[in-house]
């Protein structure tokens, strides 16, 4: 289904819930490679900075200047033993570079109406810039990782720029 289908569809229109939606993480030079699976959230912001210029003489702020862009956000997931092995580390972490894709999940649901797979959004450039373990005595022990990223696109921008 490309995604001008999709826009026709029940589904674009409304809400999704977090297990309606699969995450897809993966290194760009080897897309057979992900260093996190399993997981249980992810958080994203895109923030733009806005600095007010006000000049001698003005009685306050008469323009608004556009500054730089940052993407940040996080992955949690549970903490396996192998995926940890292949996480970013001091050793690791230069030159690497994931995609995230956040895409309809498979269900008889999405199969049968043809949605799933469909991308609603990806970060690109992703970098990751720290990783965090807990641990509770009567949980389970978690793992997030905090990245940063160079672009976001929605689903419809995704479809222009790599088809369907």
């Amino acid at each position: 289904m490309t995604y001008d289908e999709y826009k026709n569809t029940n589904s674009y229109k409304k809400a999704k819930s977090g297990s309606e939606v699969d995450v897809v993480l993966f290194l760009n030079d080897d897309p057979n490679f992900t260093p996190l699976a399993r997981g249980s959230g992810l958080s994203y912001n895109e923030t733009f900075e806005r600095i007010p210029v006000e000049e001698y003489g003005e009685s306050g702020v008469n323009e608004i200047a556009d500054g730089k862009h940052a993407l940040t956000g996080s992955i949690t997931s549970f903490f396996i033993p192998e995926q940890n092995d292949r996480m970013d580390i001091r050793q690791t972490f230069q030159g690497r570079e994931y995609t995230i894709l956040e895409v309809i999940a498979q269900n008889p649901r999405t199969q049968a109406d043809g949605t799933a797979g469909t991308v609603l959004g990806a970060l690109l450039g992703v970098k990751f810039s720290g990783k965090g373990v807990d641990l509770a005595a009567r949980g389970i022990r978690g793992m997030n990782a905090q990245f940063l990223a160079l672009e976001y696109l929605n689903g419809q921008q995704y479809a222009e720029v790599y088809g369907s």
